[in-house]
């Protein structure tokens, strides 16, 4: 019986392990990027939607699975430069949300934040909101933003 408990115990841990993230840090996230052959802007501020949802990708196979989807936002805030966050820019953003069965990232909205923007070509620029976070950081101290800007240089 005891055998027997101890398989279910570990069967339903399943679920509860099946998404565990670490917390996110902003020289992990700056490496990430780094090393991604995508380009990516340093940016502070806020990022509000403006428009609605747009679905991408199929709903998972079981009932209350979700998949991927993104909608637009606009950004307003500073774009990092070896002076620090002293560029001001407006700019649309679409928000990338990855999910996984339940699960899905945090599009991170209305507040402000330092974000990881990849560049999509000349104006286009794009939010990961990935299932563990990393590409955007709610509300930075100034030390986190001297972080950031000392890996930048």
């Amino acid at each position: 019986m005891r055998a027997l408990f101890l398989c279910f115990a570990l069967l339903a841990a399943g679920p509860a392990a099946a998404l565990s993230c670490m917390r996110p840090e902003i020289a992990t996230s700056f490496a990430m990027a780094a090393e991604s052959p995508d380009d990516f802007v340093l940016a502070v501020g806020r990022l509000v939607r403006s428009g609605p949802d747009r679905t991408e990708g199929v709903p998972g196979p079981n009932p209350g699975e979700r998949g991927s989807y993104s909608f637009a936002a606009r950004f307003e805030g500073n774009l990092a430069s070896p002076r620090g966050f002293d560029i001001p820019r407006s700019f649309d953003v679409t928000v990338e949300v990855e999910c996984f069965s339940v699960w899905c990232g945090s599009p991170s909205l209305g507040e402000n934040g330092l974000y990881f923007f990849r560049r999509d070509g000349a104006d286009d620029h794009a939010l990961i909101a990935g299932l563990c976070g990393g590409f955007h950081f709610g509300n930075p101290t100034p030390a986190q933003l001297r972080q950031i800007l000392s890996l930048a240089r």
